[in-house]
Order: C-alpha cells, then sequence, then structure tokens
C-alpha cells in the first residue's frame, strides 16, 4: 500500500502493475509478437490502438514531462496522434532507472541500477553506473576487472525479440555510442545509428528501420532538453529556449522520423521524468551538519570519505552507520524541517514504490534513509572539486513534474 504521506505532499507514486514506464517494453513486444517480455501496459490505457504491428519507433524523449507535452499539443506532429495520455515514470524519476529498463525490460526492483551515483558492494565505493566512472567530478572509470556485464542485467529486450525473429536498430547521440554501458544495454541489435545531428540521425534511422525486415523495433535517444533544463531550468521556457528547443525536436521527428517511416508502423514518444527547479545558492548541504557527517557510513573511498552521496540532491540516499538508521533519520529531520521529508527506505519498499518484488540487485545497493526535497527544493553532499550542487534543474523526487510523463502514439502512413 502507497505510503499516506506521499499522497499528503501531492506527490505521485509510480503506477507499479499499470499505467507506468516499466510497462513498456512489454507494451512493445506484445504489439509485435503477441508475446509478452513483461507485463503490457493496461488494455484500455492501449484502446486506441491496434493490436500487432510490423514496426514499432520508441522516441525516448529525455525530460519531456506531461505539462510540457501538453504545452505543445497544437504541434502538427501531437494533433495527429492516436493516443496522448499520461503515464509515469518509476522512482526514483532518473535516466538511469529508466534507461536501463527499456533496454533490458526489467523494473528498477529487478535490475537495481537507481540513481544516477549509487553504492556498488563489489567494489565498496560510489559509482556512477550510465558513464561507468566513480561517482563525482574528476573521477576515473571503473577498474577494468570490472566489466559492464557485472552492472548490468545479463539480457537485453533486444536478444529476447531476435530470438523471436525480430530485428531491431538503435539510435543516440555519437557519443553514447561507444560506451560500455552501451555495449551491455544494446546487445542483440542488428544495427546502430550514431546521431552526428538529430535530423540526419532520425532520418538514418527511418531508413534502416525500413530496410530491416518486418517485425521490427527501433529506439532512439533525445537527450537536448534534458541537458538545457539542467543548465537554465524548467521555469519560464519560452524564455530560456526550452519551449524552442522541444519545438526543433517535435519537428524533426515529424519531418526527418515519421515521414520515412512506412505504413504499418506505430511511433511511440515517451519520457523518463520530468524536472524541478532548484536553486544552487539555497542548497542544503548535509555534511555541513557535524551530527549528520558522524552517522554516514564508510566504504573503500579513497581519504575515508563517506559513503555519499547516493541519488541527487532531489532524491539523497544515504547509507547509515550500522545501527544508527533511527539517529540518522531524526539528525536529518532536525537539519532540514519542512524544506524535505525524510524516511527509511524500508518504508518505500513496503509501500510497493520499488515495485512488488525487489531483488537483492536493488536490495543490496540500495541506502538506509531518503532525503525527498519539496518542489523546488535541493539537498546534497559538498566535497569541493567532487560533489556541489550547481544546476537549476534537477529530477528524482515524486513531485507531479518529476513523475508525471506523456505516452504519446502515431501512425506512420
Amino acid at each position: 500500500m502507497v505510503p499516506d504521506w506521499i499522497e499528503q505532499h501531492g506527490w505521485v507514486a509510480p503506477d507499479h502493475g499499470g499505467a507506468c514506464f516499466a510497462a513498456l517494453p512489454g507494451t512493445f513486444a506484445q504489439m509485435l509478437v503477441e508475446e509478452s517480455l513483461r507485463p503490457p501496459l493496461p488494455a484500455a490505457l492501449l484502446a486506441p490502438l491496434e493490436a500487432r504491428y510490423e514496426r514499432v519507433v520508441f522516441v525516448y524523449f529525455d525530460a519531456l514531462n506531461r505539462e510540457s507535452a501538453d504545452r505543445h499539443a497544437a504541434h502538427p506532429l501531437l494533433a495527429r496522434a492516436a493516443l496522448n495520455t499520461k503515464i509515469t515514470s518509476q522512482f526514483p524519476s532518473t535516466t538511469t532507472v529508466h534507461m536501463t529498463t527499456i533496454h533490458t525490460g526489467l523494473p528498477v526492483g529487478e535490475h537495481g541500477l537507481y540513481e544516477w551515483f549509487i553504492y556498488e558492494p563489489e567494489l565498496d565505493r560510489l559509482i556512477a553506473p550510465l558513464p561507468f566512472t566513480f561517482a563525482g567530478e574528476n573521477q576515473g572509470p571503473l577498474p577494468s576487472t570490472f566489466g559492464a556485464e557485472l552492472l548490468y542485467p545479463p539480457a537485453t529486450l533486444y536478444e529476447w525479440l531476435a530470438e523471436r525473429g525480430v530485428s531491431s536498430v538503435l539510435g543516440g547521440p555519437r557519443g553514447l555510442a561507444t560506451t560500455p554501458t552501451t555495449g551491455a544495454l544494446a546487445r542483440g541489435a542488428d544495427r546502430h545509428v550514431a546521431f552526428s545531428d538529430l535530423g540526419g540521425g532520425l532520418a538514418e534511422l527511418a531508413g534502416v528501420i525500413s530496410d530491416l525486415p518486418a517485425p521490427a523495433y527501433a529506439f532512439a535517444y533525445i537527450d537536448t532538453v534534458d541537458t538545457l533544463m539542467h543548465k537554465v531550468g524548467p521555469l519560464e521556457p519560452a524564455r530560456t529556449g526550452v519551449d524552442a528547443e522541444i519545438t526543433r525536436i517535435l519537428d524533426a521527428i515529424e519531418t526527418e522520423l515519421l515521414a520515412g517511416l512506412p505504413a504499418g508502423t506505430l511511433l511511440v514518444i515517451s519520457s523518463d521524468h520530468g524536472m524541478t527547479p532548484v536553486s544552487p545558492p539555497s542548497t542544503i548541504y548535509l555534511n555541513e551538519s557535524a551530527a549528520v557527517a558522524e552517522l554516514v557510513r564508510r566504504g573503500s573511498e579513497p581519504g575515508d570519505h563517506p559513503l555519499a552521496p547516493v541519488g541527487s540532491c532531489r532524491d539523497l540516499f544515504l547509507h547509515a552507520q550500522p545501527g544508527r538508521s533511527d539517529d540518522l533519520i531524526g539528525a536529518l529531520s532536525a537539519l532540514v524541517g519542512s524544506r524535505a521529508e525524510v524516511r527509511s527506505t524500508a518504508e518505500l519498499l513496503d509501500g510497493g514504490i520499488f515495485g512488488e518484488a525487489p531483488t537483492e540487485r536493488l536490495t543490496r545497493r540500495l541506502a538506509d534513509v531518503v532525503v525527498l526535497p519539496e518542489l523546488g527544493e535541493a539537498v546534497y553532499w559538498h566535497t569541493p572539486g567532487r560533489f556541489v550542487q550547481t544546476l537549476w534543474g534537477q529530477h528524482g523526487g515524486l513531485t507531479p513534474q518529476e513523475m508525471e510523463i506523456p505516452l504519446i502514439a502515431i501512425h506512420a502512413g
């Protein structure tokens, strides 16, 4: 049962088992082969669509929340949508969670990679899974003895599809094409398209999936709105250029991708999370409190650095000294006051926030305590030269702005 305090804040719990991002891989699989890799989205939600498609193209539009999509509802691409509705992110509302889910089919409770920075027990260190480095600024890559196959799930969506006769192609920014993470998560795909520019990349992707034998699946990742909003924040999107960038992307999807797809193709657009405004000058740094700092566990971090921060300034997770979780919750609550909610992660697990049956892949990495700031607030950990909060937009929490995302489907042809 979802904890009462989430509703009392006006926050949004992930709709596991219902209208949630975690159901997208199963939905695409069902549309292509009438066999579900995982439970799909509810049939009632998908009623405007066909049961089967020869080709499915998924555009992962990083940081496009429901509110942003609604502001652009009159765009010609969205105006022709057969389905334009709302689903929820998983929690935490982060790219690490959703990128791993979309490529493996596993929800966060099963794949266990829950934030940009996490604790990795095999190394007893803080790491950043997606860039495959140690956590923080100016930190090096993970050791060669710790391969991506040790961090990411052993099977991918593309391998599962290939076993059932479905061909697949992936596209995204050129800089991500050769990373260890991409190597692990894209295993089994037939083709890869590295985008030098958005329009050209989408046009090439459309050509590749058109040439692949049906049934076929394509994935495209677009990250520029996320990058921009981290820098300028989500407020005043017309002034900051956010709305102009969203329009540019929608234009490119319409004219370069959709226009090149054959009839019988379904184009789906969704996102991993939205964004909330935060302020570097007003960020609360927890380790400025000696009472908090001494209660955080140490691992094998250089210089006896604490195992912090895990997560982001919107969902800060802390590993407590053994037997001191309640003390840490008390010290944190006294420090943040009404600006954030402080809870044990056991409450989130019991409340189904990580799904119905979280596995050891999550629980062995999960911290003991989580700090969830109110809308617009930021709570972080400051280590000069390594950890500092410099962003004006961030995500990870449970607010509607972070958790409510669009699901848009458009028929090609």
